[in-house]
């Protein structure tokens, strides 16, 4: 009759603790206070994106690079700030048979997934950007 009682206990322990476990799990997945229509907000992070282009590309051809680069950044919801271009420098080393190369450092804000998309991007771009970095320019 107490193995009964303990048994009959333990069952209802059990019972107890799964409806506690799925309530709080539909506390935490339900959205609380946000309507349905209203897209989630990301901040806004800062980006510096080096790209190396090729010294064999003409001025036209190099700022048509530079424009697709700033159109992909604005594909994926971000502005570009700042184009600084440093010009014609010597590589520390040789690329693709190629010694110096076109600098420019691109200052952006966007969403953090921006700078895997636009890493995607740059890869393809394999004959006119010889090296590019994309790094967060967060201020300390």
């Amino acid at each position: 009759k107490n193995f009964a009682k303990s048994e009959k206990f333990c069952l209802y322990l059990f019972v107890f603790r799964a409806i506690i476990l799925f309530c709080m799990n539909l506390i935490l997945v339900l959205p609380q206070g946000r309507a349905k229509d209203q897209k989630e907000v990301y901040q806004m992070n800062k980006y510096e994106v080096a790209v190396v282009a090729s010294a064999n590309l003409t001025d036209e051809e190099r700022a048509a690079v530079i424009e697709q680069i700033k159109g992909y950044i604005e594909k994926y919801q971000g502005t570009v700030t700042e184009v600084e271009e440093w010009g014609k420098r010597r590589l520390a080393y040789e690329i693709r048979k190629e010694v110096e190369g076109y600098y420019y450092f691109i200052q952006t804000e966007a969403e953090p997934a921006m700078a895997v998309e636009l890493e995607k991007d740059l890869r393809i771009m394999q004959e006119t950007v010889l090296r590019y970095l994309i790094v967060s320019a967060d201020e300390k």
